[in-house]
């Protein structure tokens, strides 16, 4: 039970350091503060994972700084392409693309971050641990199993608040995207409706065919134009109903994409935008 304890406060103490160094480094990037982490609290579990896996794998490996460098590059390349993989399948949803960089494979690793983890291998085995170990060590026995059961409870708190957040954003979504849909597949096939009639009579100006458009009147016996502002309120309202988890987590990863509904998304963001501006401009 002790040593079950102490891994878990490795993994809680890696998944905060973790959290610090990404954090700082986009927010840096960004000049603005990014809480970059996938929950809501300051911890990045992929971090604890990763180094728990690190320490477990290479100790064989800790006194040859090349062996070191160059397994903690396989070890973490390997467990950010599953993670990417992982949580596209849970959620239909891309959580980070490195498609801009050079060297990447399918926009979820790139060889800069490989050379990057490669280098915290070598400073976790050599630095940290050693360090980190000494720490929990020193806690009596008697506290571990309590303070692993707290942390272990505020982790669990957060996994399941985060991933209501996240399905309520996804069925946002699926909703916006819906009505997108509606609104282009409905004007498309009035459109081509109208172009059609026009070829049989006479040649008449794009001007003309919005015009037509405009008087263009649906099966459901409603204008095509009242159709279409219907449709944009409701997409508008939904996009508007946006919490704050979902804002923190558009921030947190800005290059997130939808295969399936990536024109709400991009709707999601220029509400959002929009609602900053504005009260940029308007503080009371």
């Amino acid at each position: 039970m002790e040593t079950v304890c102490q891994w878990f406060l490795y993994f809680t103490a890696y998944s905060i350091l973790g959290w610090a160094c990404e954090t700082f480094y986009c927010s840096v990037g960004n000049r603005k503060f990014v809480n970059r982490g996938f929950l809501n609290g300051p911890v990045c579990p992929v971090y604890g994972f990763g180094a728990v896996l690190m320490i477990l794998l290479l100790q064989s490996t800790e006194k040859n700084l090349v062996a070191l460098f160059l397994s903690g590059m396989m070890v973490t390349t390997v467990l950010e392409y599953l993670t990417s993989v992982l949580l596209e399948k849970l959620f239909h949803m891309k959580w980070w693309d490195y498609s801009r960089y050079k060297f990447q494979i399918n926009g979820r690793v790139c060889l800069l971050n490989s050379l990057m983890f490669g280098g915290l291998s070598v400073i976790l085995m050599r630095v940290l641990h050693p360090w980190i170990s000494g720490l929990i060590a020193r806690i009596p026995t008697s506290l571990l199993p309590w303070i692993s059961l707290g942390i272990l409870a505020v982790f669990a708190v957060d996994t399941v608040v985060t991933v209501r957040s996240i399905l309520i954003l996804k069925g946002k979504m699926q909703e916006i995207q819906k009505l997108l849909e509606e609104i282009k597949t409905r004007t498309e096939a009035a459109a081509a409706q109208l172009r059609a009639e026009m070829r049989e009579k006479t040649q008449e100006s794009k001007a003309s065919l919005e015009a037509r458009l405009d008087q263009y009147r649906l099966p459901e016996g409603v204008s095509l134009r009242e159709f279409v502002e219907e449709r944009r309120k409701k997409a508008a309202a939904a996009a508007k109903s946006g919490g704050m988890l979902h804002r923190r987590l558009l921030k947190a990863f800005p290059n997130l994409s939808s295969a399936r509904q990536n024109d709400a998304l991009d709707r999601l963001r220029e509400t959002w935008k929009m609602k900053k501006s504005e009260k940029q401009k308007d503080p009371q």
